[in-house]
């Protein structure tokens, strides 16, 4: 994962303009960290990324695998898209993509939903959810995930449904979304539903009332308003992820110009 890291990286450096003047001191210092990775494959999958963890015995890793995830999230966006059309103020990897995305998001869904909206809901043991919706037609654990492969398909899903499987167990979570697990068995609903919500690069969609999602034809593209719908349900059936039960997912694009 560092070599796949360290290679993107150095491909991207003459894409910074600040960097023009420094380039050949860069690529010196580079050098020989490139030969310290001689032999070392940089075959590593993006549904594998958020699985490397450092080991106690080498921390000094820790910030190095810390800066190489942040670097491939960016390219795991990067590959989704046209390359040719875009230019960079500011590299991605310089950005917390995933907390912005979950910002965005965040007021997206204030902005449909007001105050049945709930934010960083805590449960035991330190865990937080992203954000809950709280009401009479519809209780949701939501979490935000900026991983746009998802819009390809679910490859690497199962580790975020582990997690959120987790906040839609816990009672202090649940007792913030007003579910009363009696009540709710009663009515043959055992667990809450849970939602991801994931940018799609190759989507760009209006959320009016009546509108469906665009097709992916750049000519039928519609502009995004920024808008989640208000009249309507998250969780459609049309939206639920194969395999899981009250499991659901959609796409949420990054606004473009």
């Amino acid at each position: 994962m560092l070599k796949k890291a360290l290679v993107y990286a150095k491909n991207n450096l003459e894409s910074i303009p600040s960097l023009k003047e420094t380039l050949d001191k860069i690529y010196s210092k580079l050098a020989p960290v490139e030969c310290a990775f001689d032999g070392v494959s940089d075959d590593v999958s993006f549904s594998q990324v958020d699985f490397v963890k450092s080991s106690k015995l080498y921390r000094h890793y820790d910030e190095a695998i810390k800066v190489a995830k942040m670097i491939l999230r960016g390219l795991d966006y990067e590959i989704l898209e046209d390359k040719k059309e875009r230019e960079y103020k500011v590299h991605p990897f310089y950005i917390d993509m995933p907390r912005l995305y979950e910002m965005y998001v965040l007021s997206l869904l204030r902005k449909a939903y007001g105050d049945k909206i709930k934010f960083q809901v805590k449960g035991y043991r330190k865990t937080q959810v992203d954000y809950i919706k709280v009401s009479d037609d519809e209780k949701l654990i939501i979490d935000a995930k900026y991983k746009p492969r998802y819009s390809e398909g679910n490859q690497g899903i199962l580790n975020d449904i582990q997690e959120i499987s987790r906040y839609a167990r816990d009672e202090k979570i649940l007792k913030a979304l007003g579910w009363d697990p009696k009540d709710e068995s009663e009515n043959g609903n055992y667990f809450p539903k849970c939602l991801i919500i994931y940018p799609d690069p190759n989507t760009r969609f209006k959320w009016e009332k009546g509108d469906d999602i665009a097709e992916k034809d750049e000519e039928k593209m519609i502009e995004m308003v920024g808008e989640l719908p208000k009249e309507k349900i998250l969780c459609e059936d049309n939206k639920k992820i194969p395999g899981f039960e009250n499991f659901y997912k959609i796409a949420v694009p990054l606004p473009k110009k």
